[in-house]
């Protein structure tokens, strides 16, 4: 058998990390809306009352994948030109317990290299329940690339560095 199956995608856990590019991500919304999210420029800022942003108060996300022109790939061109693909690979009724999963998984893949691996640090998001979460399903999901490697080495996306 080889390194992929038939649709590109590794046939086995352990193949991941060397064949595909992939982000491990966590939520408590439908994953479907939220598996290519973390390649969006999110995030809060301070701003003063004219409007203005406060300097230094910037904690947006900085997308891992750009364009080679520097420009964002939206969602509907990572799922249609990057071929990413989701699967969602734990759930729980307490937040705590899906945080302590996204947050192992990153961690033991943090020593690979961005454009492998598509986040820049590991656990960034909320770590405990709240009264709010309590009606949620928290899950777990890695989103996949068998692209991403190809399309760097070809100069059609490149690293956000």
């Amino acid at each position: 058998m080889g390194l992929y199956a038939e649709d590109g995608y590794p046939n086995t856990a352990s193949d991941l990390p060397y064949q595909c590019a992939f982000y491990v991500g966590y939520t408590r919304r439908c994953i479907l809306t939220e598996y290519l999210r973390w390649l969006t420029t999110r995030g809060t800022v301070k701003l003063n009352e004219d409007g203005s942003i406060i300097a230094g108060s910037e904690t947006r996300n900085r997308p891992v994948l750009v364009w080679p022109a520097g420009g964002p790939i939206t969602m509907k061109q990572a799922e249609l030109q990057l071929n990413f693909k989701y699967v969602e690979i734990y759930s729980s009724t307490l937040k705590v317990n899906a945080r302590r999963v996204e947050h192992a998984l990153q961690v033991r893949y943090q020593y690979l290299p961005l454009g492998v691996r598509l986040w820049r640090a590991p656990d960034k998001g909320a770590k405990y329940d709240r009264d709010d979460d309590a009606c949620f399903v928290h899950k777990v999901f890695v989103t996949l690339s068998p692209c991403v490697a190809q399309m760097l080495r070809e100069l059609k996306i490149k690293i956000a560095y």
